[in-house]
């Protein structure tokens, strides 16, 4: 009988991420703890705000949040789903909730992870312009350094981190960045049962300092909404011309 690899683990579904943080030579540096525990707190208002949007899917569950340090600069978080008395999780549908959890906390970790990148690159990145897109699933913003695509963000996400209390959490969040000789965080997501782990790296430069420091992002709600406005603009005049009426025996153009 083939062995549940699951089965040896924790009966609480969890996420665990593992953030260091490095000078340009790759060493750790120590952190103050004043600045440790604003990110951390940071990070676990955003992990509120995002679990939020999974009720439904985590209704029975109770989430929390723990952070473990594993070096100078280096931080073990774990994110769990614990089920509720009113639930009991044996046999195969154990299993099956286990894996169903696990799978909802791992895209939520994702989202975490997305939203916090695209607000790193903004604060990082003064001279970005964002264009406003729908598709079949649904609408997002690209960033743009320059003429370049680098970055896609869901439109809730970027407009929710741009309102006064994500710009609040993003700014606990980074608090870590602005220590003098940092120069980058390597984030490492791992999920129980898998070998797969995924790593995502974030710079720090002067511009992500300042906003740490109090600065504006260089993107608002304003260019957000004027960014929506030219997409149906846009799209509507593409519409008109779609509908133009051609004379008779004459071929549409092109």
């Amino acid at each position: 009988m083939a062995r549940n690899p699951l089965a040896a683990r924790s009966r609480t579904p969890h996420v665990s991420v593992l953030v260091t943080y490095r000078d340009a030579e790759g060493r750790q540096l120590p952190l103050p703890q004043a600045q440790t525990r604003e990110s951390f707190t940071g990070l676990q208002l955003l992990t509120k705000r995002v679990l939020g949007f999974a009720e439904d899917s985590l209704s029975g569950f109770t989430q929390d949040f723990t952070i473990r340090q594993m070096g100078p600069s280096t931080f073990s978080i774990e994110v769990r789903a614990a089920a509720t008395h009113g639930i009991r999780l044996r046999g195969r549908r154990s299993a099956q909730e286990y894996l169903t959890v696990t799978a909802m906390l791992h895209h939520l970790t994702d989202v975490i992870m997305g939203v916090s990148v695209a607000g790193v690159y903004l604060a990082n990145h003064p001279d970005v312009r964002v264009r406003y897109v729908e598709d079949d699933f649904g609408p997002y913003y690209e960033l743009f350094n320059g003429d370049r695509a680098v970055m896609a963000v869901e439109a809730s996400s970027l407009e929710g981190l741009l309102t006064p209390e994500g710009m609040g959490v993003l700014c606990a969040l980074v608090a870590n960045l602005k220590q003098p000789g940092l120069a980058y965080a390597t984030i490492t997501q791992h999920t129980p049962g898998l070998k797969y782990v995924r790593r995502t790296q974030v710079a720090t430069t002067d511009a992500l300092r300042a906003f740490a420091a109090g600065q504006p992002l260089p993107v608002t709600t304003q260019d957000l909404a004027e960014a929506r406005e030219r997409a149906r603009a846009g799209a509507a005049s593409s519409s008109a011309q779609d509908q133009v009426p051609t004379a008779e025996g004459e071929a549409p153009t092109a």
